[in-house]
């Protein structure tokens, strides 16, 4: 067998395990949002920060980062507020197709920034 043949068929082999693999299993979980937040408080400014966590006090961001993804398990109807699908091939968000009716997290994150100042 070629190189090049050999490396098609591991890829092909890869790609087809990756597509057996529930979906569920490339969720976030919690120390993926907690990561993330502990992430981003180094991109935003220190009076952002700080305000950030005198909202959530007196928990902390980390630990409020998987509040939506408990909440959503009761609550099925908050699902879309949890994330928002882009088709691959786009480069930016579409809101007149991706939040019909503002049932989204950008639509949801806007109004909270609204709210919270």
């Amino acid at each position: 067998m070629r190189v090049g043949a050999s490396i098609i068929c591991r890829s092909v082999a890869y790609v087809a395990v990756i597509l057996a693999i529930p979906q569920g299993a490339f969720a976030w979980g919690r120390e993926g949002h907690q990561i993330i937040v502990i992430v981003a408080e180094h991109y935003v400014r220190p009076e952002t920060a700080a305000r950030m966590r005198e909202l959530l006090a007196p928990e902390s961001p980390e630990d409020a980062s998987g509040w939506a993804d408990e909440y959503r398990h009761d609550h099925r109807e908050t699902g879309p507020w949890h994330y928002i699908d882009i088709p691959l091939a786009d480069s930016k968000i579409d809101l007149a197709r991706e939040c019909r009716n503002g049932d989204c997290v950008p639509s949801g994150a806007h109004a909270q920034a609204k709210c919270c100042g």
